[in-house]
């Protein structure tokens, strides 16, 4: 089967496109400046609510809240010992990759 297109349609869609696309960096604009720091700090997971979260059953919980523990327990050893401190596990903001910032901001458009 074969479908005609009419170009000046094609034209009109192209440019509702770009109308859809500046509406929706404007939003994302919008929430970003609603967003408070405290407010994003509210969010960050403990290592027990990560350790719940990435559990298939409750032994595991308790094998990763272990697992946590062990390697508290060895920074302070390495720290009495006068060992420098671990590099921090969370990323810096600079340090996260631009596919995961673009599916960041398209998943703060789609909530």
């Amino acid at each position: 089967m074969l479908v005609r297109v009419c170009p000046q349609w094609m034209a009109d869609r192209r440019g509702v496109q770009r109308t859809d696309v500046a509406a929706s960096h404007q939003i994302l604009k919008e929430k970003l400046k609603k967003e408070d720091i405290e407010e994003i700090g509210a969010r960050v997971h403990t290592d027990e609510d990560i350790n719940e979260l990435i559990a298939r059953t409750p032994e595991e919980i308790e094998l990763f809240n272990q697992m946590d523990e062990e390697e508290k327990k060895e920074i302070e050893k390495k720290k009495a010992r006068g060992a420098s401190p671990p590099p921090p596990r969370l990323m810096a903001d600079r340090e996260v990759p631009a596919w995961l910032q673009v599916l960041v901001l398209r998943v703060l458009l789609l909530s």
